[in-house]
């Protein structure tokens, strides 16, 4: 089954075959659609083989005396070479031989015509070849329907649309040339930018357009004789556009390799625009580039940078897709952050900040973004995101323990203990997050167990690199992380739970360091007081929080405390111990607390000058008494 372009090709060659035809033909389609690629990269070289054609841009040209000069210029360069093929031909060399074409018309050059190409070669100087073409033309032995002519961007010309449409007309029916107009009709009549003019206006504005819309229709009708819709197809295109702007390098082969995906995401956002594409193109390949300096400059591990370049890809095509296809200023989304993780969606990119791992989520880098917005590169950045990455990877548990799991499965020891080694040195050099361990000591142990030549690869050796490296983490220590594994090596085992209650010792020493920082330093001491008392706030079963602070803080920031402050203190106390019935089952561990809290009050009770402080101090020590009562 033909798709579109060939479709396109073929319907074309059949008008081109026409002996004689007095129409034009159209090609219309949305911009960004790759009707110029097609028609540059596709259609001429087929028309070629049998007519020479001009191809000419309306954008910038302004009358059509100019688009007659632009003409000429083209006509003048084919008939030289024509003139340069017949001397070879003559010469007997066939070295700098010019494809030959059949010519098959025998129409009159118009007057109108031939004197606006004369006018035209004013501009041109005046060589051999030029004098030889301008007799020529008064001889009528140049004829336009030699050639195809294909006049491209015709909704952005500034040229009158009736004026363009009467001068292809008198090409195509006076001189029986080929003429193809490339355009996108859906914006002739819908050019004009939005302003803030009143209604009225507006509505005058839209009975012009309406006109010209009518006028355009109706001239259209007389000139153009058929039009064909040209529909972008990314797929088809994809791998031509590709080996134009990568040329088979490293960027050229991951690109090839991730085109399903490329194209999952420019159906997500319903592109379809082939600038984008090679938009897309571009700017990967030189940020392929940087990056690969970045990493062999700063010495950083290169086994992480295909993986890293992967995410890079990505990020560069949803910024693009972004950009030139909604507008969007990709830098803003960021707002503060050099990283995040942002949702992309048939609107593009958006700016809610959500974890990595979750679907249609992408990873977006600022410096990725301000070179997408800029082309401008800040190389700092470049390196804190490499750097970030790549401890992500490390820390990545899973990642680490199927790189632990893989070295079962190498084709023969000297690669096993290569990676093995590889492990032990990220292990000596603490490049791994605490969680990773208990994922990974069983399969290491066998491992190291397996290989062991007592030096580099021994089991002392990898459990004092452990332990170094936890006491340096301890405060990474997540509980459910630390779950026991069963595993056939009893010492791993072993080991593993060793670890586990030494970070959990480690851990809650961290922790009361904390709390006692925390009461010690924060301002408002009924709220901290309220938090480290509540019922299920404890650090330990049968204690709560404030037990783990000295009494002498306690009391210290009490007496400190304003009377509105003790009375509610004396409040939390009363509800969360005096009022609670099985209080003696759930907080006896406070009693010492509380025995210690009443005695150093009592003794510093005397020291108030104030008498309403003093009063409700002593309240507060009627309360703590009847607390510790209750508790012993």
């Amino acid at each position: 089954m033909l798709d579109n372009r060939e479709k396109i090709i073929k319907s074309v060659k059949v008008y081109i075959d026409e002996n004689m035809s007095d129409y034009a033909v159209m090609i219309n389609g949305a911009w960004g659609s790759g009707k110029t690629y097609f028609v540059k990269n596709e259609l001429i070289p087929e028309l070629e083989q049998d007519k020479p054609v001009i191809y000419i841009s309306l954008f910038g040209i302004k009358t059509i005396d100019d688009l007659v000069n632009v003409m000429s210029l083209h006509i003048l360069n084919i008939y030289s070479n024509e003139r340069a093929q017949k001397r070879a031909n003559l010469n007997g060399n066939s070295s700098g031989q010019i494809n030959s074409r059949n010519i098959s018309s025998t129409s009159k050059v118009a007057t109108t015509l031939m004197s606006l190409v004369s006018k035209g070669l004013k501009l041109v100087p005046k060589g051999e070849d030029t004098k030889a073409f301008v007799s020529d033309l008064q001889k009528n032995s140049i004829k336009f329907s030699h050639y195809v002519f294909i006049f491209d961007d015709f909704e952005r010309s500034i040229i009158d649309k009736i004026e363009l449409l009467g001068f292809f007309d008198e090409l195509v029916e006076q001189n029986n040339a080929k003429v193809i107009i490339v355009c996108n009709e859906g914006k002739i009549a819908n050019g004009r930018k939005e302003n803030n003019n009143s209604s009225i206006q507006k509505e005058n504005e839209e009975s012009i357009d309406k006109r010209l819309v009518d006028d355009y229709t109706l001239y259209k009708e007389k000139v153009i004789g058929l039009t064909i819709n040209y529909k972008a197809d990314l797929s088809s295109v994809y791998e031509r556009v590709l080996l134009k702007e990568a040329n088979h390098d490293d960027a050229y082969r991951l690109l090839l390799q991730s085109k399903d995906d490329i194209l999952r995401l420019f159906k997500i956002t319903s592109s379809h625009n082939i600038r984008t594409l090679k938009f897309i193109f571009k700017r990967f390949k030189e940020l392929r580039k940087e990056i690969k300096a970045a990493f062999k400059i700063n010495k950083k591990d290169m086994t992480y940078f295909n993986v890293y370049v992967s995410a890079i890809m990505l990020n560069v095509i949803t910024a693009s897709l972004s950009y030139k296809g909604f507008g969007k200023n990709i830098v803003d989304i960021l707002k503060d952050k050099d990283t995040i993780a942002c949702f992309f969606s048939s609107e593009g990119l958006n700016d809610d900040v959500k974890n990595f791992d979750m679907t249609n989520y992408v990873r977006v880098t600022r410096f990725i973004n301000e070179y997408i917005y800029t082309y401008s590169l800040d190389c700092m950045l470049l390196m804190e995101d490499i750097d970030r990455f790549i401890d992500e990877k490390i820390n990545d548990t899973q990642v680490i323990a199927n790189r632990v799991n893989d070295i079962f499965c190498m084709k023969d020891d000297k690669s096993a203990v290569q990676e093995l080694l590889a492990v032990l040195d990220d292990i000596e050099k603490d490049r791994y997050c605490l969680g990773v361990y208990p994922r990974i000591l069983s399969n290491l142990f066998i491992l190291v167990e397996l290989f062991s030549d007592g030096k580099q690869i021994s089991i002392d050796k990898l459990k004092k690199s452990i332990l170094a490296n936890i006491e340096k983490r301890a405060d990474e220590f997540i509980e459910s992380n630390w779950y026991y594994f069963s595993s056939s090596n009893i010492e791993a085992n072993e080991f593993n739970h060793q670890l586990y209650k030494t970070l959990k010792s480690m851990h809650n020493k961290a922790r009361i360091s904390r709390f006692i920082k925390d009461f010690n330093s924060v301002d408002d001491v009924v709220e901290t007081l309220r938090k480290f008392v509540e019922i299920g706030s404890a650090a330990e079963k049968g204690k709560s929080l404030l037990s783990y602070v000295p009494v002498e803080i306690i009391v210290k920031r009490v007496m400190k405390a304003s009377n509105n402050e003790i009375q509610a203190i004396h409040g939390i106390l009363r509800h969360n111990y005096l009022n609670v019935n099985n209080i003696k089952d759930i907080r006896q561990g406070d009693l010492c607390m509380f025995r210690k809290w009443r005695d150093m009050l009592d003794q510093q009770k005397d020291t108030i000058d104030s008498q309403l402080k003093y009063f409700h101090i002593c309240l507060l020590l009627d309360c703590i008494k009847d607390i510790c009562d209750k508790l012993q």
